[in-house]
């Protein structure tokens, strides 16, 4: 079975959202900066993961590590080798130069320092030196900054990729629906991930622009549609929901409810976006608070969401 060491870098002002993504893709809570485990996650497919390392071999002996490496003929054609620093680790520059020395040395094949095919990690961790192939994630939601048409106070493209693997885990069989979708970001991060997902939006320019904005990027405009989540008869797994919360568009705390409760008819599990603390509402209604993060675009507290995983 193979096993892969991950590192992991967010903002301390996200840390709760990552946590929970964490928990979401490992099946486990989060105890430091790096996991290492025999789940696989594309590393790009979270904006926490940093690096990854499909471990190659692992020994607290480095000669016993540089003897496997060579017994066992490892072999790479124009490949590098780099040492990944984490925060506990005990070399210095010089000291970390040398280990990337003798694993190179170790493997059978030809160098490129320039433009290599291959990356091969070092590091050092809880008393281990591990090698193993390199995978650096390479933020491919980025490319989605380019759509043609946007919405100012949207959900922002890290967010989105976020809500999708609270949503899925790291199970691609979940089926997603996003019943208020704007213009599709949340949908168009979803099928960029593989997953099985749909959007509906209520307002017919939104819906529109939505499924422009999918037709854009390759992918079939027609799994957006114009149709109020109280009309929805379909049924998923999961609902994402980031709630309007009466900046642009008027909304009543009353009509906030029921798109909640309308969400939890079409899925069982609901990923909720809110500005507004739900928590006695939702014991009320004998909906599960599985869990509860809050995000801040500032130190000071300005702007904050709160994120629900809920279950009814």
């Amino acid at each position: 079975m193979s096993e892969y060491l991950y590192f992991f870098n967010c903002s301390h002002l996200e840390r709760e959202l990552f946590e929970g993504e964490f928990a979401a893709l490992f099946n486990r809570e989060n105890e430091g900066n790096n996991l290492l485990c025999d789940i696989y996650v594309p590393v790009d497919n979270s904006v926490y993961i940093k690096d990854a390392l499909k471990i190659i071999y692992r020994h607290p002996n480095l000669e016993c590590l540089l003897s496997y490496i060579k017994e066992e003929n490892v072999t790479y054609d124009d490949y590098k080798v780099v040492y990944l620093k984490d925060k506990g680790s005990p070399f210095d520059y010089q000291r970390s130069l040398e280990l990337t020395r003798q694993v190179g040395m170790a493997i059978r094949g030809c160098a490129n320092m320039n433009n290599p095919e291959s990356t091969i990690g070092i590091t050092f961790i809880n008393g281990e030196y591990i090698v193993g192939e390199l995978s650096h994630g390479q933020e491919s939601w980025k490319k989605f900054l380019n759509k043609p048409h946007t919405f100012c106070n949207g959900l922002d493209l890290r967010m989105c990729k976020t809500l999708i693997n609270l949503a899925t885990g790291n199970n691609p069989g979940v089926t997603v629906v996003d019943p208020c979708c704007g213009m599709g970001a949340v949908v168009l991060e979803g099928l960029n991930q593989g997953v099985d997902i749909v959007g509906f939006d209520i307002s017919r320019t939104n819906s529109y622009k939505a499924r422009l904005n999918l037709e854009h990027f390759g992918y079939d405009g027609q799994l957006i549609a114009r149709q109020a989540i109280s009309d929805l008869k379909i049924r998923k797994d999961v609902a994402i929901i980031d709630l309007p919360y009466n900046l642009y568009t008027p909304i009543t705390r009353e009509e906030q409810e029921e798109i909640i409760l309308s969400g939890l008819k079409i899925a069982p599990k609901l990923i909720l976006v809110a500005h507004d603390d739900y928590d006695e509402w939702f014991k009320s209604q004998g909906i599960e608070i599985r869990r509860k993060m809050t995000v801040k675009k500032f130190d000071n507290g300005t702007f904050t969401r709160l994120v629900y995983i809920l279950e009814r």
